[in-house]
């Protein structure tokens, strides 16, 4: 099992609500073209009921996934744990 498996299952996600919370993400990004704010981002994920550890491990699974890439690529600031996160998905 890939690590962002093992993290989804471990966030209690399905492929439903993985989606789900992916199309709610949507909305934010393209009011944003695409450069919504880091913190208008985590906030959109903590209002989905993420700490904001967990927020950070869903931002990276995105990532892995190649999900909201530009987004995520355009923040001039990320967390420590944040970019931890996506190095141990890269490894």
């Amino acid at each position: 099992m890939s690590k962002a498996n093992q993290w989804m299952q471990e966030l209690g996600l399905s492929d439903e609500k993985f989606q789900s919370i992916v199309g709610e993400l949507k909305t934010a990004v393209e009011q944003h073209n695409n450069k919504v704010p880091y913190e208008t981002f985590e906030n959109q994920l903590k209002n989905s009921g993420f700490s904001k550890a967990d927020a950070q491990k869903f931002m990276a699974i995105l990532y892995n996934k190649g999900l909201y890439l530009e987004t995520i690529n355009s923040w001039d600031y990320k967390p420590f744990e944040l970019v931890k996160y996506i190095r141990q998905l890269e490894s």
